[in-house]
């Protein structure tokens, strides 16, 4: 009976010493895992930042690229005129003969 008993201790203290091993590996990798999840938010709010950045960025272009198209619009629009001006010009001499 005192074998038996001395065994299952021994077999309770080997079970115990497994636990303890498997919880602190568990504790090792919790800790790994708490900073990669730190480091991939802190990697997150980069590209967040970066994108807002970006977009703010592409925004402009658009504006200065309307604007410039504008521009451009404007001075055919503005050189078209002049073109109908003088056509007008030479119709209004031709009805002077």
């Amino acid at each position: 009976m005192v074998d038996s008993n001395k065994e299952l201790v021994h077999n309770l203290e080997l079970k115990i010493d497994r636990l303890m091993q498997r919880y602190q590996a568990l504790k090792q990798e919790h800790l790994m895992l708490q900073r990669n999840h730190e480091s991939l938010n802190g990697q997150l709010a980069e590209a967040l930042s970066q994108k807002t950045e970006l977009q703010g960025r592409y925004d402009s272009l658009k504006l200065a690229k309307t604007i410039e198209l504008t521009q451009v619009d404007a001075h055919e629009a503005k050189l078209k005129i002049n073109q109908m001006v003088r056509e007008i010009d030479k119709c209004i001499a031709l009805l002077n003969r």
